[in-house]
Order: structure tokens, then sequence, then C-alpha cells
């Protein structure tokens, strides 16, 4: 898993979406500094937990938000 992955993942799937960190920082009750940084590929890693919050906010899988696969439907 890496972090740039994630971030870049986050970062398309939001401007695809229209909405901005700021946005899902606040929907999700995460930190804006927490996710600029995760987004930027330098947080020392994402909790199963998180990576699970944010995918679904996104409409995704977490194995596409983690660069597991390029597929980014849900099974």
């Amino acid at each position: 898993m890496s972090n740039s992955t994630i971030g870049e993942r986050i970062d398309g799937l939001l401007r695809e979406r229209g909405i901005s960190g700021s946005r899902m920082s606040a929907d999700l009750g995460m930190s804006r500094s927490f996710m600029t940084e995760l987004r930027k590929g330098r947080a020392k890693g994402v909790s199963a937990e998180n990576a699970a919050r944010i995918a679904e906010y996104l409409g995704v899988s977490t194995d596409y938000l983690l660069g597991n696969t390029d597929r980014p439907e849900k099974q």
C-alpha cells in the first residue's frame, strides 16, 4: 500500500465528484490536517477503519482506494 497511491486516488475521486477535501473531512469527522497529509502522500499510514470509511464515502472499494486493483467498483 503506497500512501501516494491512496492520495492520488482520493484526489482524483474528489475532483470527479466535485467534492472538496475540506467537505470530505467534515462529513467523515476526520481532521483536515490528516486528510491533507494523506492526500499529499505524507501520512505514515491509514487505519483499515478510516480507509473503509473514505472508500464508502467516495463510492469505491477499499481495494481500489489502497491501490490493490484498478477496478473502482465494489464487489
